[in-house]
């Protein structure tokens, strides 16, 4: 028995699903990643595994948006509309659960409009960014020639991602971006056109040596980002996050072929199906909730000194906060309110 097969929903479903438990890793994962130790190490590589969570919720919005047509009213209100509830909302709970010393309601107010709510939900700025400008970068997407989508992605690969990198390799400050105005080429919309592009060459069976490629491709930049940070983090004698961007190139690299394995899986056992269904369904919610969760389970059962090891540690609890978060937004979703900020 298998589920329904609707295109690439169900890979779209897998890759949603995982890339919200990667979330929580990452932030699992960061408290151990700040000061050099015997810890250090297990963070860098559940961290550098991790980093293509953003990238890949970014990759699923241009595969969603980019391709099919709609009038520009009807998208913004579908998907600003669908944005701006839980940004709001969780802004004024982050805000409350977290109160900063000597700010005020108004200081927090003017902090969301102006883009500085609490860590996490960054993520709710850059995607409303990306939603302002798709109507206008699908129209450019859906004219294109396949050489002209695959030019506009190696210019962007370049210009975004690999001229950061190529400048602390070569200890240069030197940024050619800047005196060429290159800015056409720099911020997360790239991701969306890849995401389109990536689900649009799919295919409905794919080969083994496809299935090969994309997972070198995917293990070869976990590897990368995670050999670079150490590399780096002990020249200067300190962790550094600079290869964990999520434009990183590596991580660009990994996030791309994590998406494109997700695509090649067109159906599931019908209860594993179910249940990837039901997570990709909750990821906004858990996306919003989870720095709560870690929060209240580590106040009750301190599982950061129960559990010696970092290694195990780290999946242990991602894994049980993932759990309990898709449990509470499953059942807060029953709620038809509360469908509209998670």
């Amino acid at each position: 028995m298998t589920v329904k097969e609707r295109d690439f929903s169900v890979g779209i479903d897998v890759a949603r699903a995982l890339a919200c438990l990667l979330v929580v890793v990452v932030h699992i994962s960061a408290t151990d990643f700040y000061a050099f130790g015997p810890r250090w190490w297990p963070a860098n590589f559940f961290d550098s595994i991790a980093r293509i969570a953003v990238p890949v919720f970014f990759l699923i919005s241009g595969a969603l948006v980019l391709v099919p047509e709609e009038p520009i009213g009807t998208f913004y209100k579908k998907r600003i509309g669908r944005v701006l509830p839980p940004l709001i909302v969780w802004s004024v709970v982050y805000a409350a659960v977290y109160r900063t010393p000597g700010v005020t309601p108004i200081d927090s107010l003017l902090n969301i409009i102006k883009g500085l709510s609490s860590g996490h939900l960054w993520y709710f700025y850059a995607i409303i960014g990306l939603y302002l400008s798709a109507p206008f970068l699908g129209k450019i997407y859906r004219a294109s020639s396949l050489l002209e989508k695959r030019l506009f992605l190696l210019f962007w690969v370049f210009v975004n991602c690999g001229v950061p990198l190529f400048r602390p390799l070569l200890d240069s400050y030197y940024d050619p971006r800047a005196p060429y105005h290159l800015q056409m080429f720099i911020g997360y919309f790239g991701f969306l056109f890849m995401g389109a592009y990536l689900s649009e060459r799919s295919v409905q069976k794919s080969s083994s040596l496809e299935v090969a490629s994309y997972l070198f491709l995917f293990v070869f930049g976990c590897a990368m980002t995670m050999w670079l940070t150490y590399t780096f983090s002990f020249r200067v004698g300190q962790p550094v996050q600079t290869f964990y961007g999520y434009l990183s190139l590596f991580v660009v690299v990994a996030a791309a072929a994590f998406f494109k394995l997700s695509l090649m899986i067109m159906a599931l056992p019908k209860n594993i199906g179910k249940i990837i269904a039901l997570v990709s369904s909750c990821s906004l919610g858990v996306y919003c909730i989870h720095p709560l969760v870690i929060d209240g389970i580590e106040s009750l059962f301190a599982l950061e000194h129960r559990i010696s090891s970092t290694w195990f540690k780290i999946p242990i609890v991602a894994f049980i906060v993932f759990v309990v978060s898709v449990v509470i937004v499953y059942f807060a979703r029953k709620m038809a309110f509360m469908r509209r900020i998670i």
